[in-house]
């Protein structure tokens, strides 16, 4: 695995969301080939350890995760800057929020 920092040259809003990026490489046959990460990195053979570390967050833990992240202000608007992003925002703030403040509905 390789990294080539936050400066490749790329979309504004890698550098708004401080991208660190990564590859992997395979040697096979004195040859040099691309590696998906899950194989060179995240499968059980030892390589890379320590180098990159992998969350899979329960869905259960989904709601406390994201008003977390909201309230430090990550949101799709503050990472992508784009319309689409902002409605998505909008959206959360609407739709998530709103009905975790009312709870569920009697009836």
């Amino acid at each position: 695995m390789h990294g080539l920092g936050p400066y490749a040259v790329t979309h504004k809003r890698h550098y708004a969301q401080q991208c660190e990026y990564s590859i992997c490489q395979k040697r096979t046959n004195g040859r040099y080939a691309y590696s998906s990460h899950e194989t060179a990195v995240f499968a059980d053979n030892g390589f890379g350890k320590g180098s990159v570390t992998k969350y899979t967050l329960p869905v259960s833990d989904r709601e406390k995760v994201l008003k977390q992240l909201h309230r430090m202000n990550v949101t799709a608007f503050s990472l992508f800057g784009s319309e689409e992003s902002l409605m998505e925002t909008l959206a959360y703030q609407e739709i998530e929020t709103n009905s975790l403040m009312s709870g569920p509905e009697e009836g």
